[in-house]
């Protein structure tokens, strides 16, 4: 079991750690889904992804999106690596 001094020795160092900041910080961003109530509703987060990622949507970005994020997958150097991402 943990003693009470340990627990809050790990967690003022937690606090502490600049990782930990990064993430609280990047926590507090805009969130599209959180403001439409939708931010633990997965499928809908697919719907919208699916969307964007389709060029033949009515969204007039055509393959913008679709060569951006495909772009982005094949520069990640674990692609370059191993040949395939693993996730």
């Amino acid at each position: 079991m943990v003693e009470k001094a340990e627990l809050e020795k790990g967690l003022a160092a937690a606090i502490t750690d600049s990782d930990f900041e990064l993430l609280e910080l990047t926590m507090r961003e805009p969130n599209i889904f959180r403001a439409l109530g939708i931010e633990r509703q997965e499928i809908r987060h697919s719907n919208f992804f699916a969307y964007l990622l389709d060029p033949r949507e009515n969204h007039g970005l055509r393959d913008i999106i679709l060569r951006k994020f495909l772009r982005d997958i094949f520069a990640d150097d674990r692609a370059q690596r191993t040949g395939q991402i693993s996730v």
